[in-house]
């Protein structure tokens, strides 16, 4: 029955307290306030005070200061932010790693063809492929394909460096992970997001922080103007009062290696993300001919419904 219920995606624990937590939300207080909804400023602080106090994760926050990155902008999740990627080096080739969040290749195919065997960053073998010229790279942190750090992502940083190829590292499952390490001290990375989606269920209600040095885009523009989303960030906002950027992997990280262990998969440092050995008996969840990953998210629902 377990095996009926793992999934190919990769959707997010579900933390049932979110919703009662949610409803308690002082609704008719807020609106009756005319500046309420004028908190960028505000949000900006609490999401960065939110990302950097975690104790299960190693987050560098000097990395995340003015002297590397001296502008915030609010952003309506971390899709806000790749959009604006794939927009300002548009005409360039994209170069992710095989498992990379699925979004940014269908993007990019809107007006380019992906070619796998040219423009993923590594071979079926695992093999790193470097960079050339006129490219750009995104990379999530933790990695899509397995929940941890990409093992090549510090060789492809001292590339893009050397190129002079520009770099987004996305961190929308942040708030999910434990046991590493977030630091963005690297002259390569051009950008930095992090999402409210993942680790707070605000997928319905997006908001996020960019962390560049950029003075121009769209984003830019919309900070700066204020034309921001101020309901989506009043409601992130009351959703970090009350969980913590560790809460989702203190919570569930017992259940998901019980389960892990169950099923003779390994646990991945995302709690909704399971790795399976690469064979024929786990082959509907290969990934990108590299990287067997398995979802979680139901049966850790089931197991914490005792219906499984």
């Amino acid at each position: 029955m377990i095996r009926d219920n793992l999934t190919t995606n990769a959707h997010a624990v579900w933390e049932p307290k979110w919703q009662a937590i949610l409803s308690e939300a002082p609704w008719q207080q807020w609106i009756q306030d005319d500046d309420f909804f004028d908190c960028k400023d505000q949000f900006l602080e609490r999401m960065h005070s939110w990302i950097i106090e975690n104790d299960l994760n190693t987050v560098n926050a000097t990395s995340l200061e003015p002297f590397r990155f001296y502008r915030k902008d609010s952003i309506i999740g971390s899709t806000q932010a790749l959009d604006e990627f794939h927009w300002r080096h548009r005409g360039k080739t994209l170069r992710i790693f095989r498992g990379e969040y699925g979004y940014n290749k269908r993007v990019y195919e809107t007006h380019t063809d992906f070619v796998p065997q040219l423009d993923h960053l590594d071979k079926s073998t695992g093999e790193y492929v470097p960079l050339t010229e006129n490219e750009y790279v995104i990379i999530s942190l933790p990695f899509a394909g397995f929940g941890d750090r990409h093992y090549h992502m510090d060789e492809m940083l001292d590339d893009a460096l050397q190129s002079n190829t520009p770099v987004l590292v996305d961190c929308a499952w942040y708030g999910t992970c434990m046991n590493i390490e977030f630091d963005f001290l690297h002259p390569a990375i051009t950008e930095v997001c992090f999402s409210t989606s993942k680790g707070l269920g605000c997928g319905r209600f997006r908001s996020g922080i960019r962390y560049s040095n950029y003075n121009d885009g769209m984003i830019c523009q919309h900070n700066n103007y204020n034309h921001v989303v101020g309901s989506n960030m009043q409601l992130a906002m009351w959703m970090m009062e009350h969980f913590r950027s560790d809460h989702i992997p203190y919570k569930f990280r017992e259940m998901q290696h019980e389960l892990c262990n169950e099923l003779e998969i390994t646990p991945s440092n995302c709690m909704h993300v399971g790795m399976a050995p690469r064979t024929d008996a786990w082959s509907e969840y290969e990934l990108a001919g590299l990287h067997y990953r398995v979802g979680l998210n139901k049966i850790i629902r089931l197991r914490r419904q005792n219906k499984l």
